[in-house]
């Protein structure tokens, strides 16, 4: 896993968008169509730790736990 997270080059704006969708994926344990289903209101960054709401099977709204490393990524 870590190989993969470490695959994106971290100098161009695709790898760091490629390596902070690994992160958030492998991190949060969305699925891929639940990640990319993500809209700007779903995005809560103003709160003390920032969350996205999931939209899993069904619609409905969940928000995955967020590991450290994936604010991190961010945050980049």
């Amino acid at each position: 896993m870590d190989a993969l997270i470490a695959a994106p080059n971290p100098r161009t704006s695709r790898g760091r968008r490629d390596r902070t969708f690994l992160l958030f994926l492998a991190r949060t344990g969305a699925r891929v169509s639940e990640a990319t289903g993500v809209n700007a209101n779903d995005l809560q960054l103003e709160r003390s730790h920032p969350q996205v709401l999931l939209r899993g099977k069904g619609r409905r709204a969940h928000p995955p736990g967020s590991g450290e490393s994936t604010e991190l990524a961010w945050e980049i």
